[in-house]
């Protein structure tokens, strides 16, 4: 009889165990834009976590964007952080394009309980932004804003730069021989 109590509890036991122990909240969403009617602006809103969220749970989530291709560039911000200070604490995050590198001259920062990122980046591509992280209370979430702007400007590449100097470079060149042409046919006359 002594035996079986000691097996029943030591199954309570390990029941208990397995039952307090952190769970893991991972996936993905695909987030879909909102757009302003009145300005060049669109938004794309999120969030991780909900009030089933228990203190010690960890997430490792990526959320999607894909930008709408109406110029070649954007200026493309976002932001991810915890409803309240002390809520969240981000291990590790990154910003991606196409699952596989960041984009080139893009400012990105993990704090502990803030992820932020803004420069230009493509419009024809798909961006995953990857956070991972722990809930530090229950019912914590994670909460963000992603925008781009789609009237800045966007800067040009350095070819398209490289072809405008070599254009003008040309037409300069061809002036100056007109002009050399010119002066020789009036020291002729």
């Amino acid at each position: 009889m002594k035996l079986i109590k000691h097996a029943l509890l030591g199954l309570l036991l390990a029941t208990s165990a397995v039952a307090a122990s952190a769970a893991v909240i991972a996936g993905y969403d695909f987030v879909l834009p909102t757009y302003d009617e009145t300005s060049t602006l669109q938004t794309w809103n999120f969030s991780i976590g909900d009030d089933t969220v228990k203190a010690n749970d960890t997430f490792n989530y990526d959320l999607i964007f894909n930008p709408p291709p109406l110029a070649d560039y954007t200026y493309f911000t976002f932001f991810a952080y915890s409803g309240f200070q002390g809520m969240v604490s981000f291990s590790n995050a990154a910003f991606t394009q196409g699952f596989a590198f960041a984009p080139p001259n893009y400012s990105f920062n993990v704090g502990n309980n803030i992820v932020t990122g803004n420069g230009f980046i493509e419009s024809n591509g798909i961006y995953d932004l990857h956070l991972e992280g722990t809930f530090l209370t229950d019912g914590a979430t994670v909460v963000g804003r992603a925008g781009d702007d789609l009237g800045v400007i966007s800067v040009p590449e350095p070819v398209s730069v490289s072809l405008i100097l070599a254009g003008l470079a040309g037409i300069a060149g061809s002036r100056r021989r007109g002009a050399k042409a010119a002066k020789g046919l009036a020291q002729a006359a």
